[in-house]
């Protein structure tokens, strides 16, 4: 399971408003992000892979556990990045 979707549960999260139940919004972004067919991928400022959604292992054949924390530049070579800054 992607860690994105890891702490959706829509039934433990309600919140009523004029009587109908809505999600709270992070957890609906959460749902939307881990069910997208493109893959997703957040990082910090420093680079390191924050969240990755399952359409991101589908593509780059790794698996959340395994990217989590490691650098980008594992996907995106660092000589891309390079070349795109000087651009």
């Amino acid at each position: 399971m992607s860690p994105i979707n890891s702490s959706y549960n829509p039934s433990a999260n309600p919140s009523t408003v004029s009587g109908s139940r809505t999600l709270d919004p992070r957890f609906h972004l959460a749902a939307v992000v881990d069910s997208s067919d493109d893959p997703i991928i957040s990082k910090d400022l420093d680079g390191i892979i924050m969240s990755w959604n399952a359409a991101a292992a589908r593509v780059f054949g790794y698996q959340a556990e395994e990217m989590i924390g490691q650098p980008i530049f594992r996907l995106i070579p660092r000589i891309c990045t390079t070349k795109r800054r000087r651009s």
